[in-house]
Order: structure tokens, then sequence, then C-alpha cells
């Protein structure tokens, strides 16, 4: 579902870095959205004016607040509670927090779990299962492997952000969900990174008597499944939304998409402190990490840390036609090469699209892999490298016809069906239904649908002349509930009716077969 409406919107002026590139943690918002983690703010360039006077640029972000929970995760009974502050001690007293007294015990709560966890022995697999079900330890993991790779200065012992649920009296907490009630972690004001405090991981997060320490990291980093994890999130994050590659193109993109009003603001708006020169000159710096961080992680932070070797080896993917591939949380549709090190292995899944099957793995040109799921590590490369080229070929058996569209607005309710396959299909056979109980409520007249043809049927709400003489199914389209599509009797698909916004339907996107909010026409 889209985000269309912003009840409450935060006005940033860039923070620490108004005096540089002023752009630095909005950047890295966007990055850190891209890597797939849950919790970041959307953001926006924005020209503000005050009583008619121009102000400036600024960045518009979104606020974390009960609305950017509901927004996300849909309506809830209880409570989503948010602690701000050092991490090993919450609230920050050096400030001010808003409503503190009415939400103590959710400070409470967390600092009680800090301190018992901190000095817990996450060998013992006992202990390390308790603490799990109090956090959510790969959403820990992920969090901290952003906020080590962009070598965050400024954090944990400051910046830093944690939430959990909080279920309603009689309400039940709903395991492996959100509302699981286990405490989970929000990227926040990334103005430090870049290394201005030096060597984050080694320096400060593993160290026994620097501020900046994190005595539950270190406790987890005890454990060595721990430690491969958090390794395997900073390879994730280091080849994909952080790369040398996309990190750089996505600081072009942002500095472009803001770059005329940040002139105009710098050159006339007597509020200004900065210059166009100047910004471009610290740009320089941000393109310098982003090309240099991969060489400083593998050779530097995580051999001190974790005594790896500081040797890597390369994975390269043709890009994939008609698929995509993840790795991770990250997705890949064009060529692809990532770094990693030699003692770690890596995955990689394969997802064609509407239309088509996989048919193999080629491995260094010659090596044939029939699994979906590709196991690749240093054993497999050649001469410290591996090739790897994916086969995707038309579907050739079980033909089916897919739901490409529908609407729900609950009136004009229709659904959309599509072929996309290369051989005309038949709907003898197919139904559709709004029970899985009665998968056969309405079956389709026999009707012959071209390659590549789309043919509508139309809910018992729907009035128009376009429905004469057309497929028309007894029921409408209700949101939140499921649609089902079947044939002869067995279901092929459960489809999820979105919580769509006025004037907008949800089309399938044959690239990844799900279904997204788009406006109508």
């Amino acid at each position: 579902r889209l985000r269309l409406d912003f009840k409450r919107v935060l006005l940033r002026s860039s923070g620490s870095d108004l005096g540089g590139a002023q752009i630095r943690d909005e950047l890295n918002q966007v990055a850190a959205g891209m890597t797939g983690f849950p919790a970041t703010q959307a953001i926006r360039p924005c020209s503000v004016y005050l009583n008619g006077e121009y102000y400036g640029c600024m960045w518009m972000h979104d606020v974390i607040c009960d609305d950017f929970f509901i927004e996300n995760y849909g309506e809830y009974p209880g409570i989503m509670g948010v602690v701000s502050g050092p991490e090993m001690k919450k609230p920050d007293e050096r400030y001010e927090i808003d409503s503190i007294e009415e939400d103590q015990f959710m400070y409470d709560d967390y600092n009680a779990m800090y301190n018992k966890y901190k000095v817990a022995d996450m060998t013992d697999d006992a202990v390390y299962e308790e603490f799990c079900r109090v956090v959510d330890v790969e959403n820990y993991l992920f969090f901290y492997a952003i906020n080590v790779y962009l070598n965050n200065g400024d954090w944990p012992y400051n910046n830093h952000k944690a939430y959990r649920y909080y279920a309603a009296e009689g309400e039940e907490y709903q395991p492996g969900t959100v509302f699981d009630g286990r405490w989970r972690f929000i990227v926040h004001d990334t103005d430090g990174t870049f290394g201005a405090g030096g060597n984050l991981l080694n320096s400060h997060l593993l160290s026994k008597t620097s501020a900046r320490r994190s005595e539950l990291f270190q406790a987890l980093m005890k454990r060595q499944e721990c430690v491969d994890l958090f390794i395997e999130y900073l390879m994730e994050v280091m080849n994909g939304a952080f790369s040398p590659e996309n990190y750089s193109n996505l600081i072009t993109e942002m500095h472009e998409a803001r770059k005329a009003e940040a002139t105009l603001y710098n050159a006339t708006s007597r509020f200004a402190t900065n210059s166009i020169e100047h910004i471009e000159e610290k740009l320089k710096e941000f393109y310098s990490f982003a090309e240099t961080r991969p060489k400083t992680l593998c050779r530097t932070d995580l051999r001190q840390a974790f005594k790896t070797s500081g040797k890597t080896y390369t994975i390269s993917i043709s890009a994939p036609e008609n698929a995509y591939i993840m790795t991770g949380n990250w997705k890949i549709d064009k060529d692809f090469t990532g770094t990693y090190i030699v003692e770690y292995g890596e995955e990689f899944e394969i997802f064609p699209h509407v239309g088509y099957e996989f048919s193999h793995w080629l491995v260094n040109g010659e090596t044939e892999i029939y699994d979906r799921v590709l196991s690749l590590d240093f054993e497999d490369a050649v001469d410290n490298h591996i090739t790897v080229t994916p086969v995707v070929v038309r579907q050739t058996e079980n033909l089916r016809l897919t739901v490409y569209e529908y609407s729900a607005d609950g009136s004009q309710d229709y659904l959309v069906l599509y072929n996309p396959h290369d051989v005309a299909l038949s709907t003898k056979g197919y139904q559709l239904s709004d029970s899985a109980n009665k998968p056969g409520r309405y079956t389709l007249a026999n009707k012959i649908v071209e390659p590549g043809e789309f043919l509508t049927v139309y809910c018992d709400n729907y009035v128009g002349r376009e429905t004469l003489h057309k497929m028309s199914m007894p029921f409408s389209l209700k949101q939140g509930e499921y649609v089902h599509f079947s044939f002869e009797n067995e279901i092929l698909e459960e489809i999820s009716i979105l919580d769509l916004h006025d004037g907008y339907i949800g089309r399938r996107r044959l690239t990844d077969g799900k279904f997204y909010e788009t406006k109508a026409g």
C-alpha cells in the first residue's frame, strides 16, 4: 500500500551536516531503506517559507510516531513504545524527553532488558533463546551492520532509538511479527558517519573502556552464530544498497534533486550558512567513502575484530533475463559484482517473471546447478573470482492465467485476468470465490484469452453498459479480505485485497508477481 497521507512531517536543516554537504542523514536514510531494514524515515527535499519570506532548502522527514507505525503495519489496539537515548541507558538526561513521565515504564522496561543481558552468557543456548524472545536479534544485528558499515561515530552512545509493541488488555502477542512484543530498532540521525570518530567497531563498540562501547553487542559477539550473522549482514549491505556503484549513484541522484534549490538557498537566503561550491566539494568525501569503505571494512575492521584473513574474492552475476535474484534483502535485476571475505559464502535465489521458469545456473562457464538457491563460497572461485549466468526459459507446462489487477472501492469492483504466455489459453475450469470453503462459487464461462491479452471479470456491484454480455461474479471485493483463484476446485492463489486509497487499484507487477497500489487510469 502506498503512503499518501502524512499527518506530521519534520523539517530538517541537515543537522550536523548543515555546514557540510547538507545531505548526510537523508542519504543514509534512503540507502538504509533500500537494504530492506524496516524502520527508516521517508525523505523529500522541499522549499520552506516562513510567514511568506523565503527561508531555504530543507529536508522533509517522516516522523517516528503512532502514524508512522500505523501506516507501515496497520491499525493496532495496543501501544507501540519508542525509547530514545544512549543504547546502554535510556533516557538521555542531557535532553528533555516529551511525556517522559507518561512513558517511563517503557524506559524502565528497556533498561531492565539491557542491564540483564549485557552481562549474560550468550554462549549458553538457554540464555540466548530467552534473549531472542525479548529482542529481535536479526533486527539488532542488521541495525548494527548498517551503522558499522557507515562508521557512525555519533552512535550508539547517542542517536539510538528502539521500539516494541505493548499489547492491549486481553490481546495476544503475534509471534514473528512486529506485534510480538520484542525490541527492535530505528535508523536515526546518521550525521556522524564516515569515520569522523575513528574505527567504530574496534576502537569503540568492542572496547572495554570507550564511552561509545556496546556491552550488549559485545555479549552477542561471543556467540559464533551471531558473529556470522553480523558479518553476513555487513556483506549484504556492502554489496547492495551501500555498494560503491549504488551508493555513488544515490549521492548523485539526491544531490541533483535538490541542487537548484540548494543553489538558490545558499546564494540568496539570509539564513544560509554555506555555498553550493562548498557543498559539492564536501560531496567528494562521500564518493570517496563509497569507493574505499569495502576495503577498509574487509582488510582492517573485520580482520582486527574477528581475526579474519582480510582476503576477498568476487562473485559476478550476469543480468538475469525475465527474472530477478535475491541475496538476503537485496534484489539483483542487472549485472552484479559483489566482494566477499574468503571465510564467508553467499546464497542467491532466483525468481522468474510471470510466464517463465528457472532452468539452471551456469557457474564459471561450465558447471550447471539446478537448485533455485545457489550457494557459493571461496572454494568455487577461480583466481579469486566466480562468474554466474542464470538461465530462465519460457514456461512450457502447467500454463495458467493469472490475476493481474483489481478495483475494490466498494462500488464498481472488478478483477482482471491476464495470459502471460505465448500460446492462447481457455478460461474453462477457472473459478473465483470470496470463500476458501467454496472455491467454485463462480466458474468462468469458456472463452479464449490470446497471448498477452487481458480479460475483465466484473463484480455484482459494478453498474455500467460495459458489463453487458461480459463475465460477472456474484460477489464484491472487500479490502482486507481474500479472493481465491482456482482451477477445477484446486486453489491456485489466495489474493489479499489491499487497503486502497480512493482512486487507486491493486496491480500485479509481472517482474516479481506481487501486488502494488497504483493510481487508476
